[in-house]
């Protein structure tokens, strides 16, 4: 066992993690955060997901989190049946800055706004 960690407020655990054994297993994450991508995938179903299957439903899920090591940040996951038919899914992580979250954010509204799909 390691030394317990100072979790973060928002840390959906907040215990400290005493029970992991290596301190690289010791990360604070926030709640999971899932918009389903609709267009992805022929096979997507039809809004809204009462349920989510992984694996089979396209979708992006977003949450704070950091390492034991490091400052916090945004990781983006993005799930979706890969594009290869011999092969099950892509599942992809994405690491952001605070800083650069706020950026997306604002670039996605920004074309929402463009497209008109704000009203």
């Amino acid at each position: 066992m390691t030394t317990e960690l100072k979790c973060e407020s928002w840390c959906t655990e907040g215990d400290g993690h005493p029970r992991e054994m290596y301190r690289a297993d010791q990360w604070c994450q926030g709640p999971m955060r899932m918009t389903v991508l609709g267009l992805e995938s022929p096979n997507s179903p039809a809004l809204p997901v009462k349920e989510i299957t992984l694996g089979e439903t396209p979708a992006l899920t977003v949450y704070a989190r950091r390492d034991w090591y490091g400052l916090p940040f945004v990781r983006m996951n993005i799930d979706r049946p890969h594009q290869n038919q011999h092969l099950s899914i892509d599942d992809v992580d994405i690491s952001l800055t605070p800083f650069e979250a706020v950026e997306l954010a604002n670039h996605l509204i920004s074309i929402v706004e463009d497209i008109g799909g704000a009203k």
